[in-house]
């Protein structure tokens, strides 16, 4: 944006030396300063609404490392990324199943874990050692059901995932739901989460729960409900981590950003 800035200054410039050769004596300072002045009006127009990959938004009176809303690939990102999935962490991916091949989590299953449900499996059991859950039997099987909130750390090379437990779900019909109240609760505990494990790493979180989660807000509110969650967790302790809402690239011109930033500076 800002060679554009420049190229666009030059042109006026180079335009207004070509007309002051032919403009009467008088008049050339005048047409000089308005041309100026519309220009720097219009470039400020353009800087506005010009279509930012990244925004930062400003946290005042707590202490947050940084916190970006960036235009990018949620499974392409260096750091630690959260991948939401519902409280019984569940390995089967298909139509009709708990982790729908469109969701984030069964993504997660398809494309990161190459559709190898036994490492998926070895690996969350692993994470989520030592953690509480509740045994469900259903249908001759057993399942163990993890609080909304838990957190499960799985690596893969130089990316790391945090799988977040945020949907309820029927094992009757195969159907998983959340509501405002579960996504802020699963926020608040990933945040605390955060601080203990990531560092000065940065987290990667996408837009959750709007999708299959069923949660009933937009996907502008739900930004602010994470916004929200930043800001009331750095209250109780400093966030020394930078944090990334993370929007498809197809989605991000979707929101009126620039408007979501003003509100919070």
């Amino acid at each position: 944006l800002l060679s554009f800035d420049i190229t666009v200054l030059f042109t006026v410039l180079s335009i207004i030396d070509l007309l002051l050769i032919e403009i009467p004596r008088g008049w050339g300072t005048f047409l000089m300063f308005l041309i100026i002045g519309l220009s720097s009006g219009f470039l400020l127009g353009v800087s506005l609404t010009y279509p930012r990959e990244k925004i930062k938004i400003p946290m005042k009176n707590v202490q947050v490392e940084d916190v970006k809303i960036i235009s990018g690939d949620i499974f392409n990102l260096d750091g630690y990324t959260v991948i939401p999935v519902n409280e019984y962490y569940s390995s089967e991916v298909g139509e009709g199943c708990l982790a729908d091949p469109s969701s984030l989590h069964g993504k997660y299953i398809q494309n990161i874990k190459g559709g190898n449900i036994q490492e998926y499996e070895e690996e969350k059991e692993r994470a989520l050692e030592g953690q509480n859950y509740e045994e469900i039997n259903y249908d001759g099987k057993s399942y163990k059901k993890y609080p909304i909130g838990t957190v499960a750390e799985v690596p893969k090379g130089r990316f790391k995932y945090l799988l977040l437990a945020l949907c309820h779900s029927d094992l009757e019909r195969n159907k998983s739901n959340a509501n405002v109240m579960d996504l802020w609760n699963a926020l608040m505990k990933l945040w605390e989460k955060c601080k203990e494990k990531v560092g000065r790493s940065s987290v990667n979180i996408p837009i959750i729960g709007g999708g299959f989660g069923q949660i009933e807000l937009k996907p502008e509110h739900i930004i602010q409900l994470i916004l929200m969650s930043i800001y009331h967790s750095a209250k109780k302790e400093n966030i020394i981590f930078p944090i990334n809402i993370i929007i498809y690239h197809e989605e991000y011109l979707k929101y009126d950003l620039y408007h979501l930033k003003k509100e919070w500076t």
